[in-house]
């Protein structure tokens, strides 16, 4: 597990790096991308990044979004909350 997460801060660095050599307008593309639906602006920054980095980026994409789900369920079903710094 823990050589997992090396890998993937790893690959994080690696695309940070990308970024930061890639041109301005692919760098403000991934953020300012105007999609109607996260469905589609999911589509669209993944076709930004280099096709390696699609599978990370979805991994990634995915994770904060059930830990998110998770969250709202636990506030609406069981009244209890988690501090931010703790998500």
């Amino acid at each position: 597990m823990e050589e997992e997460v090396i890998n993937l801060q790893k690959c994080l660095q690696d695309k940070d790096e990308q970024l930061r050599s890639s041109t301005s307008s692919t760098k403000q593309g991934l953020l300012e991308l105007s999609a109607p639906s996260v469905a589609e602006w999911w589509i669209q920054a993944c076709a930004l990044l280099p096709s390696d980095l699609c599978k990370d980026f979805d991994s990634l994409i995915l994770l904060v979004s059930w830990t998110m789900w998770k969250e709202r369920n636990n506030r609406v079903f069981g009244s209890q909350t988690v501090a931010s710094t703790h998500l």
